[in-house]
């Protein structure tokens, strides 16, 4: 890109974030008014706000790509590995809580915070560090922490810290520890012959990532919480990555059009996106399937969160392969939430098969992923405006014309896909 390039390029990004700026701010002072009035908080952005964001975000990336350094940027993306573990080992040893024990105007002192944690001070002073430029904590004076506003969401949200242990949990360190995964990667992608992933060949196993994780095996480690550590911290995860997903998907998805129906949550772990539909739409009744063991963890949360749902029949709860023939044949819809990212394109099919196999003429599928926007623009997908890519600088999974290959393997069509207020869309598949 030529200086001129440059130039014209950041005079437009700036004009995106000067108007996405101003709505953002609009959006603020109204949301302060309805506090002020006494009504209740939105927990969802309006339609307008979350393309200001989405513009707002995206021309700021943009922003530093362009201004800065060229090997400056590479640095940062690499170091960000180091920010990923220093945030694992601050959920690890609780800082959050810790620090919300404290005043957040005078902070905890890192001597403090030594003693509660049993890691040393200046080590300990490093990591916070790292994380305060990360604007997860707040140094407010030097050896002094505080929890930012982003690091508030954490405070005895077991959810959400589930999320950031799930990728580094002893259970699996040994095995699926990034550097060893990553080491492994090159090998996989050149290796046309086989059909082993990183994982695989990091692990030693031929089983596949779930399979592998749901095997009982004696677990030496600190942090083994129970006989299946992985998939405790997987569940809980799920269920933290609901508390942001799931209000868009239900608000941006007509399901009460669909009423009454039978929605099966294949593959819906504990169930906690049937759990909020079923509390938000009454005539809707659920089948949630996953193996045997996450069932079992499925149970003890219906019975805590809903337990009448249950109780009554309106919510069975079905221990079930998702890979064998379908036992619930004419659903009106065939759920599928953060489960085809763990899949490579021929399992999916095969998934797919066995739905298309159960399926009677009104039934339709509805896949929640995270939908990749390619960066020259999708006729599936609204395009961001220009100079920014097409899909905002944030880049997901598969993309729409992705999935309509898979859809079409198994003998199903892609009839829309439904752009929510957040990460995920859904893409809404039928016989044809």
């Amino acid at each position: 890109m030529s200086s001129s390039d440059r130039v014209a390029t950041l005079r437009s990004l700036i004009r995106i974030l000067t108007a996405a700026s101003e709505i953002v701010i609009k959006e603020w002072e109204a949301e302060d008014m309805r506090e002020i009035n006494g009504l209740a908080k939105t927990n969802l952005p309006s339609h307008e706000l979350f393309d200001a964001q989405r513009a707002f975000i995206g021309s700021c990336n943009m922003c530093i790509d362009i201004v800065d350094e060229p090997l400056n940027r590479l640095l940062d993306i690499s170091y960000s590995v180091s920010a990923s573990r220093a945030l694992f080992l601050a959920v690890l040893t609780n800082i959050p809580d810790i620090l919300d024990g404290g005043d957040n105007l005078e902070g905890v002192a890192i001597s403090q915070l030594s003693r509660a944690t049993g890691v040393r001070e200046d080590e300990l002073a490093r990591i916070l560090r790292l994380l305060s430029t990360k604007a997860i904590f707040t140094e407010v004076r030097q050896d002094h922490f505080a929890n930012s506003h982003i690091g508030r969401i954490l405070v005895k949200n077991k959810p959400l810290q589930s999320i950031v242990l799930l990728l580094y949990v002893a259970v699996f360190s040994q095995a699926l520890q990034l550097e060893l995964s990553m080491h492994h990667l090159p090998a996989t992608l050149l290796d046309s012959s086989s059909t082993r992933s990183a994982f695989q060949r990091a692990a030693g196993t031929e089983l596949s990532y779930f399979d592998y994780f749901g095997e009982e095996r004696e677990q030496a480690d600190a942090f083994a919480v129970s006989k299946y550590p992985y998939l405790d911290i997987f569940s809980s995860a799920m269920v933290g990555f609901n508390q942001g997903c799931s209000p868009p998907l239900i608000a941006d998805f007509p399901w009460a059009s669909l009423s009454p129906a039978t929605v099966v949550d294949v593959g819906g772990g504990v169930g906690s996106m049937s759990l909020d539909l079923a509390k938000a739409f009454p005539s809707l009744r659920f089948v949630v399937q996953d193996l045997p063991v996450v069932i079992e963890q499925a149970r003890a949360v219906w019975e805590t969160e809903y337990a009448e749902a249950v109780s009554t029949g309106r919510v069975q709860l079905m221990a079930h392969d998702f890979l064998m023939e379908q036992p619930v044949k004419a659903a009106d819809v065939y759920m599928l939430r953060y489960v085809l990212h763990d899949w490579p394109d021929d399992k999916c099919v095969a998934i797919f098969s066995r739905l298309r196999e159960a399926m009677g003429p009104k039934s339709r599928i509805l896949v929640a992923e995270m939908v990749i926007h390619p960066t020259s623009g999708s006729t599936w997908l609204k395009n961001a405006p220009r100079p920014l890519p097409a899909n905002h600088g944030q880049p997901h999974e598969r993309t729409p014309e992705q999935f309509a290959g898979i859809a079409k393997r198994a003998g199903l069509e892609v009839k829309k896909i439904w752009e929510c207020r957040g990460p995920i869309s859904i893409v809404e598949m039928c016989t044809g």
